[in-house]
């Protein structure tokens, strides 16, 4: 009976513990789906304006003779 008690306490105990470990990744993950939401975005939004600034920087460096 006491050997299933203690059997008992330790599941219980690195159930706790696998809980902690999860809620702490959980912020980390978040934090990384932010990113990479932000980066999405920054990309979607110079896509089109990235083709401009490739123009402009091939019309700095033409030589009009």
């Amino acid at each position: 009976m006491l050997e299933r008690i203690n059997k008992i306490k330790k599941l219980k105990r690195w159930l706790k513990d696998k809980k902690a470990i999860e809620i702490e990744m959980l912020g980390w993950w978040l934090i990384g789906l932010g990113v990479l939401v932000v980066l999405m975005i920054g990309i979607f939004v110079l896509k089109g304006k990235g083709e401009g600034a490739i123009e402009f920087i091939k019309n700095i460096f033409r030589f009009k003779g």
